[in-house]
């Protein structure tokens, strides 16, 4: 009213007085407390303005961290931690590495520790993964140092280190062979000092310190023969062989070579002369035969008896008197006595 300032309202009217239903838009990671605001129908110009709020929770999320052997990529075992989307995940990989050191593992990658995002995903349904591998350690065992024993550490000054496996105490990767020639006479005493040769090998053990397999190299040496040895003389004797053939491509495996070389006494001859002292002409001899270093049976007592009967008288006896009447050793002459 223009005049009084009065104002008359007609009913209201609209063209729509419902609030539609709406759908809560999804936040990947998280869940809404409401799915669906409803739809409010008959709102009324007069009443109050509606606020509705939709809380987004975190979803529950999991973490696996693998620990697999890069052998056949087989578990070994697996750890699961539980979280939120976006939260870190609380693990530590360092304890269980630890562990498997010391079983004899070595670490070839954290794929935990090493991942550059370490927080839960926003995917709930599928668990994140992480895998760390791990590989059996292959320590090698050095032919020219000690071999090492069960149940101490390899390494001392590492406190992962793992043990020595049992089988370590079996491990052979020294092996000689050695070739002895004996010289003896024929009753089996000593005719010359023995001479001995040996051959050396060796080879790289290889040792899985998870499983305790010993793996080996092939065998190696600066020296797989026997040298050709001649044997010495002795004089009188002769010997049965007069070299040691040498022995090619030994193996280590072969076993101890012994050879034995015998002296044989040479024969021998020793003559007795009798001779008459006028012009120096010889009367008659005596030939006998023996071996080296041998008494020689004989007695000059019959003879000299029969030449007295002869009417000859002994001047001197040269084979009775003399100091030794024994073979000599040299076959190139005979020995010579004279009466």
């Amino acid at each position: 009213n223009l005049v009084t300032g009065h104002i008359d309202y007609r009913p209201w009217t609209t063209t729509d007085d419902t609030f539609d239903a709406v759908t809560s838009p999804v936040i990947k990671g998280y869940t809404a407390d409401k799915l669906v605001v409803p739809a409010v129908s008959g709102v009324k110009a007069g009443d109050a303005d509606r606020v509705e709020i939709v809380t987004y929770v975190k979803d529950a999320q999991k973490a696996i961290i693998k620990y697999v052997n890069e052998k056949g990529n087989v578990e070994l075992s697996r750890d699961a931690v539980a979280g939120k989307s976006g939260e870190a995940i609380d693990y530590s990989t360092v304890a269980k590495i630890s562990s498997y050191k010391r079983q004899g593992y070595e670490l070839v990658n954290d794929g935990f520790t090493n991942s550059v995002n370490k927080n839960f995903d926003f995917d709930a349904s599928v668990d994140q993964e992480f895998v760390v591998t791990l590989r059996e350690r292959i320590e090698p065992i050095d032919p020219d140092k000690p071999t090492p024993t069960p149940d101490k550490p390899v390494d001392p000054n590492d406190p992962d280190t793992p043990k020595w496996p049992d089988p370590v105490k079996d491990i052979v990767n020294k092996e000689t062979v050695t070739r002895t020639i004996h010289y003896v006479y024929e009753d089996g005493s000593k005719a010359k000092d023995d001479v001995t040769e040996t051959l050396y090998f060796k080879r790289f053990a290889y040792v899985n310190l998870v499983t305790g397999h010993v793996e080996y190299r092939q065998w190696t040496s600066n020296d797989r023969t026997f040298d050709s040895v001649l044997t010495p003389t002795i004089k009188g004797y002769t010997a049965d062989k007069n070299m040691i053939p040498a022995v090619t491509g030994v193996e280590p495996t072969a076993p101890d070579i012994e050879e034995t070389v015998t002296y044989v006494k040479d024969a021998q001859k020793a003559i007795i002369k009798y001779v008459n002292e006028k012009g120096n002409v010889e009367l008659s001899r005596d030939e006998v035969l023996g071996k080296s270093g041998d008494a020689i049976n004989y007695s000059t007592a019959t003879k000299i008896s029969s030449y007295k009967r002869q009417g000859y008288e002994l001047v001197s006896d040269g084979f009775t008197s003399a100091s030794n009447k024994n073979f000599d050793f040299d076959t190139a002459f005979d020995q010579e006595f004279t009466v």
